[in-house]
């Protein structure tokens, strides 16, 4: 995640590859973003929410399927 002009952006990266985050929603150390994502034959949505501390972030994420936790760290 970064700061811009316009607000924070980002991306995340996993087994379907790197996917830019526009808009991300930080307040303090916390943040929100969502988007959507093909599993198999469905479209999900991904809600995450988290804490940036420093070089790493944590939080939950909600799926259809129920919240679930994840963790990440800045790639330089």
């Amino acid at each position: 995640m970064e700061r811009t002009e316009d607000g924070y952006r980002g991306s995340i990266a996993g087994a379907q590859g790197v996917r830019k985050l526009d808009p991300i929603v930080v307040e303090g150390d916390r943040f929100v973003f969502e988007f959507k994502r093909r599993m198999g034959r469905r479209i999900v949505n991904l809600r995450y929410v988290g804490v940036i501390s420093g070089d790493t972030v944590a939080g939950l994420v909600r799926t259809r399927w129920g919240w679930w936790p994840f963790t990440g760290e800045r790639k330089e």
